[in-house]
């Protein structure tokens, strides 16, 4: 990260920014889907998938400072209109972006503690315990 936040990018490159912050845009929303889906069964993740979601999740959230810093960067210079139009789409998308990563990892920590490796980590009767009392969600049939 601080490769990016030392190296601002020209205004020709504001095209390809904005595409890079609709496709992680686009990533995020649709793993937020899968994970809503997984929060009922966490059990179905393990702890390998967990810690790489949340680091990256979190890289992401550190990324987008640099993404709005170089949006401020190119406000100051002379923009056309297509250019601070597209300019604001990425502030748009990135301030977005961290909505969605915010909820990802809200998941993610609360998913955390269920995964299959803490569950086998259990012995049969603090898994039947933590099971009959709610603490772990019961598996779908």
């Amino acid at each position: 990260m601080s490769n990016k936040q030392s190296h601002f990018h020209p205004l020709l490159m504001i095209p390809t920014v904005l595409e890079i912050t609709h496709e992680v845009l686009d990533a995020s929303q649709e793993q937020l889907g899968n994970m809503k889906r997984a929060k009922d069964e966490p059990y179905l993740l393990d702890d390998h998938i967990i810690h790489r979601s949340l680091n990256m999740y979190e890289e992401q959230n550190r990324d987008s400072d640099f993404f709005l810093q170089q949006c401020s960067m190119w406000k100051q210079e002379k923009l056309t209109d297509l250019q601070l139009k597209q300019v604001q789409e990425i502030e748009n998308s990135t301030q977005m972006l961290r909505k969605v990563n915010d909820q990802l990892l809200s998941i993610l920590n609360y998913c955390k503690d269920f995964t299959i490796n803490k569950i086998l980590e259990k012995g049969e009767m603090e898994l039947a315990l933590d099971v009959l009392t709610g603490k772990i969600p019961r598996p779908k049939i």
